[in-house]
């Protein structure tokens, strides 16, 4: 089966082969050939036991996903389409303007590929020869490429109810997307008994319907609707779809003939055992059509023989396979499994309708609830919510989330945040609003965190371990056994791994927590994007800590490509076995990035052969998918990398920056993402971006892709960089709310004694080091840096000042758990603690409020001067910012110095004497950007203002 990349490559293709069309000439067939549709998601009908289900989803229902793509949204080259052309057009050239049907009572598989000799008009056609059968060559064309060897026809659509019509004219809105079936055990999916006897499901057909053209007899007809209707269980299931390929016989005593044609990326011919073993959805979509056509009063009598056709797009080798059995053998037990799906679906939508919201704090907060009456007031497509720290910014947005699940105007909530800290918090803040088991939430891992070894990728073997285990991700949900570690260890013993398991589980689950790149990266929003059920207009999508959007939307789409790395992929593919050109080429693109130099900008001839490099290695991936070898993620996530780069190299845009930060090293800066942000925010039905630093709005909004409305909640700011006649139409608002009682919290002073620019700050180390002292003799004190390495600095002049003074720095790259070990025992023993703003302790950490009433701030943290930010710089010159240091260096710095003292105070009884640290605070234009509570403090200038601020 193709996964996500796969889809992918074949969606390009279909827009190069439809602009092919075109090209020709052809409008009316590029109008056909594009209805084809690649959405997979289902509905459900507001107050009814209705379920639409789009594009074959019925035949689908129940399979196992098959993942083997080649990273996720990934841009394809044109030389992929190319290809499909080639083989199109020659199974068009090679299919014989006939329409004389093949045999069909042949139970023997057939082969041709697109470079036989059609045969001539006084011979006998053979059945290998009209295997695409068309009057027209282009309608062969275009019935082929409707269907994909994705496990989800494209001409299929389904609706259900429980055995009462469904009006034409019923709405179905986005907002109810039910989550996919359970995958059923190794007995449903069993291939069908051949006896139409034999025991499976009830099931009755009620009604169906299939219009014929005039003088259809003796003739192909393409892309032809049939409905039909099925009563299973407490549900009927209404089936709507195109037969790719229909033959109705002059002789009303021979049966009708359905084709349903499908690529597929595995080598042809194979038995028919193992396509009716691996492939079930293709013949339950062709049993579909035959038990529709079968019950129409005409044709009852006449029967329907069904025939799948399969082609090899690489070869154009093509197979037939027949319908073996009635059609209702394959179709009673999805139907059957369909059914207790839909129950099971409308029993949550119940249950969420009844969902009962706690109060999340033991006493009323007046601020809180007036805050949550104007956020529930809002119907703005985005809203940027700004609330300081402490006061409840993450119940605020679930609550109101949840009330929008509740009242079925949404059917999934996504929250993102960029650390898991704060995925924690989100978990914990659930369980005081909702009853245990009244919500299905789950945490999306990174795919190298689900990596098991020894656990087979061949989709083949683990899709049949799969069966054999008759894993079911209801039951997983609902014994509470989804948590990575639970997921792991199930994949481990059963065989299958456990990314697979966790992107069933995706579909069930109401609230997702997960990283920023599940939405905003390109090459990870396929892992939502391609599940099924997913419609981002009936989600809710909360970013928390949005602050960091901007950047971390820039970085996603920013790639790196090291020859270190490079290097240990090449090792893993040796000791894999693979040989040939894959290892040839991919030993060239190690030597070419390990003879990179340290570059500003690279030069064109660089540019022009990792071009070169990036697209022989797509080129051999396409052709040679090495996913079939035992390799290890991260080698597989390095043999992504010239992929994902090359369709940048291609268009070499505008706001990407290519250089080389450190010898060995190629890196493509994405240098401002609000545009594609923007557009990605847009599409949900409901965006909450909240922080306490959202301010200014303007820039904020501006950053992201967005165009603030005016409000009389908004605080008068600067206008926005960029000339007005760049924004949209207004499609967000901003919501500040306040604590009063964080205005008298703190007490700011600026340090102007020091200077620590680092030009500067050499001379200044013992005066820090001096001053930290000073401030922690009494009590703790927490201090934040710029950097580790200005930390681990002070910390070693302070040692050689004073050897009893304890110094805890924040531990590089430590877990949620080792964080809270880490600040746990430094509130214990240290005098002073030593953090990084902007790291993981400097934000999302609760910690700190009353604990710490003491801290510093050493220097604004501005980003450190670099070709890229002077290349962000005059990105955004170019685009009209009359400031752009301030965009690119002052705004996200005093963003981060805002966000580390906010951690201090979190309750109105708690207060906190903060040093702003260096002579670049006492600036207005830089002291205007800090929070309003931490403005206006005193100057000190010398040891005795020092001395009594800090008494």
């Amino acid at each position: 089966m193709f996964g996500a990349g796969e889809n992918e490559k074949w969606r390009g293709s279909q827009e190069l082969f439809l602009a092919w069309l075109k090209n020709e000439g052809r409008e009316d067939e590029a109008r056909i050939f594009g209805r084809g549709s690649f959405y997979r998601g289902m509905r459900f009908v507001p107050g009814k036991r209705c379920v639409e289900m789009a594009t074959g989803e019925f035949a689908q229902f129940g399979e196992p996903p098959v993942s083997s793509g080649f990273g996720h949204g990934q841009q394809w080259r044109a030389e992929a389409g190319r290809e499909w052309h080639k083989v199109l057009r020659s199974l068009v050239e090679n299919a014989a303007a006939t329409t004389t049907p093949p045999a069909t009572s042949s139970a023997v598989s057939h082969t041709t590929t697109p470079n036989s000799t059609p045969p001539s008009s006084d011979s006998p056609v053979p059945t290998s020869a009209a295997c695409i059968p068309s009057p027209s060559a282009t309608s062969a064309a275009i019935s082929l490429a409707a269907s994909t060897d994705s496990a989800a026809p494209s001409s299929l659509s389904a609706t259900a109810s429980p055995h009462t019509p469904i009006p034409a004219s019923s709405a179905i809105p986005s907002a109810f997307t039910p989550i996919p079936a359970s995958i059923p055990s190794a007995t449903t999916d069993a291939p069908p008994p051949t006896s139409a006897t034999s025991a499976t499901p009830p099931l009755t057909s009620v009604l169906a319907s299939a219009s014929f053209p005039s003088g259809a007899a003796g003739q192909w007809l393409f892309e032809h609707s049939v409905r039909t209707t099925l009563l299973c269980e407490r549900w009927t299931i209404t089936a709507e779809g195109r037969a790719d390929q229909l033959f109705i016989p002059a002789d009303p005593d021979m049966p009708l003939v359905v084709r349903e044609i499908k690529t597929v990326s595995e080598s042809l011919p194979r038995p028919a055992a193992h396509w009716r073993e691996n492939r079930p959805a293709f013949f339950t979509q062709l049993a579909l059509y035959c038990h529709g056509l079968s019950q129409i009063p005409a044709h009852t009598k006449r029967g329907v023989t069904g025939v799948l056709v399969l082609a090899e797009p690489a070869t154009g080798i093509i197979q037939e396979v027949p319908l073996d059995g009635a059609p209702s053998a394959w179709l009673a037990p999805r139907a059957s499994r369909f059914a207790r799906f839909a129950e099971s679906r409308w029993n949550s939508r119940l249950r969420l309708e009844h969902l009962r919201l706690l109060n999340p704090f033991a006493e009323s907060r007046a601020e809180w609830d007036v805050a949550a009456g104007q956020l529930a007031a809002e119907n703005a497509p985005a809203i940027l919510l700004e609330a300081p720290t402490g006061f409840g910014k993450t119940s605020l947005a679930l609550v109101d989330a949840l009330h929008h699940l509740r009242d079925g105007e949404v059917s999934r909530i996504v929250y993102v945040t960029g650390k898991n800290s704060g995925r924690l918090q989100v978990l914990r803040e659930l369980s005081r609003l909702t009853e245990p088991g009244a919500l299905r939430a789950l945490t999306l891992h990174s795919r190298a965190e689900h990596e098991v070894a020894g656990v087979p990728r061949e989709p083949e073997v683990w899709v049949q371990n799969w069966r054999r285990a008759a894993i079911d991700p209801g039951a997983l949900f609902d014994s509470g056994e989804t948590e990575l570690a639970a997921v792991r260890a199930l994949g481990e013993r059963v065989g299958v791994p456990p990314w697979e398991i966790t992107k069933t589980l995706l579909p069930l689950a109401e609230l997702i927590l997960c990283d920023y790149n599940y939405v905003f990266s390109p090459w990870q929003a396929g892992v939502l994007g391609g599940m099924d059920g997913w419609d981002p207009a009936a989600t809710l999508l909360i970013a928390d800590e949005a602050h960091n959007l901007p950047e971390r939307a820039a970085e996603a789409r920013s790639i790196v490509c090291d020859a270190a790395r490079a290097a240990d992929a090449l090792d893993a593919l040796r000791y894999a076995g693979v040989r040939g050109g894959w290892l040839r080429e991919w030993e060239a693109w190690a030597e070419f990035l390990a003879a990179l130099p340290q570059a500003n900008a690279l030069e064109p001839l660089a540019l022009y052969l990792a071009r070169d490099h990036c697209a022989e290695i797509t080129r051999l991936w396409e052709e040679q998918n090495p996913l079939h070898y035992e390799l290890p993620q991260d080698t597989i996530d390095a043999l992504e990398r010239p992929a994902q780069l090359l369709p940048i190299l291609e268009a070499s845009p505008e706001n990407y920056f290519f250089w080389s930060p450190r010898p060995r090293c190629f890196r493509a800066a994405c240098l401002d993402a609000a545009v594609e942000t923007g557009e990605t925010l847009r599409a949900f039905h409901r965006a909450v971006l909240m922080s306490a630093t959202l301010s200014p709005p303007n820039d904020f909004a501006e950053a992201v892709g967005l165009s603030l409305a005016a409000s009389a909640n908004t605080p008068p700011t600067a206008p926005p960089s960029r000339p007005p006649t760049a924004l949209a139409p207004p499609d967000s608002v901003f919501l500040s709310v306040a604590a009063p009682w964080r205005f008298d919290a703190y007490e700011v002073a600026a340090d102007v004694r020091v200077d620590t620019r680092l030009k500067s700050r050499e001379r200044h180390f013992r005066a820090t080091a001096e001053s930290v002292l000073s401030l922690a003799a009494a009590e703790p004190a927490a201090v934040f840096f710029p950097s580790f390495a200005y930390a681990e600095t002070i910390k070693t002049y302070i040692a050689a000042l004073d050897s009893g003074f304890q110094v805890f720095v924040q531990p590089r790259g430590a877990t949620p758990d080792e964080n809270a070990a880490f600040l746990t025992e430094a509130l214990l023993l240290a005098h002073a603690i030593f953090l990084v703003a902007g790291g993981g302790l400097a934000e999302s950490v609760d910690m700190l409020g009353g604990r710490i009433t003491r801290a510093m701030v050493v220097s604004p943290c501005l980003p450190e001067v670099s070709a890229e930010r002077a290349a962000k710089m005059a990105l955004r010159e170019r685009a009209g910012d009359g400031d752009p240091f301030r965009s690119a260096y002052l705004l996200p710095a005093l963003r981060k110095v805002n966000q580390a003292l906010g951690r201090l105070v979190r309750a109105p009884d708690q207060r906190a004497k903060v040093v702003l640290h260096c002579r670049r605070f006492a600036d207005p234009n830089l002291a205007a950007l800090l929070a309003p509570e931490y403005r206006g403090g005193r100057l000190i200038r010398n040891a005795h203002e020092w001395a009594e601020f800090t008494a």
